[in-house]
């Protein structure tokens, strides 16, 4: 649930926050024969498969992944213009897609 006590509504923390429940809301849903392919498009329709997604406030989500080349990819994101796609495909196990990591925000259990 949305720490509303720490996170501020106008700033990238909280569009990071709510992404990461996005995500993993999804991946609870998953079915044992099933497995999620997330995507982040960024202007002009290139996309990129995140494997860490971070925040700089006032107004960045940084985005860790591959493009469909798979090339390394370090994208800085406005929190205004997020765009993320989330589908299931039937689980493949040599197209093992990983886990998607965050950035700890400070307050988080993780920071202990």
């Amino acid at each position: 649930m949305f720490n509303t006590g720490t996170a501020r509504y106008d700033m990238a923390e909280w569009t990071h926050e709510f992404l990461e429940e996005e995500i993993n809301d999804f991946y609870k849903d998953l079915k044992d024969d099933e497995q999620p392919s997330v995507s982040i498009v960024l202007n002009g329709g290139h996309l990129i498969f995140p494997t860490w997604l971070g925040y700089q406030n006032p107004n960045f989500i940084i985005v860790e992944g591959v493009d469909t080349q798979n090339r390394e990819i370090r994208a800085l994101v406005s929190h205004e213009q997020v765009q993320l796609i989330m589908t299931v495909i039937k689980h493949e196990p040599e197209s093992e897609y990983p886990k998607i990591g965050f950035q700890a925000r400070i307050g988080d259990a993780e920071d202990a």
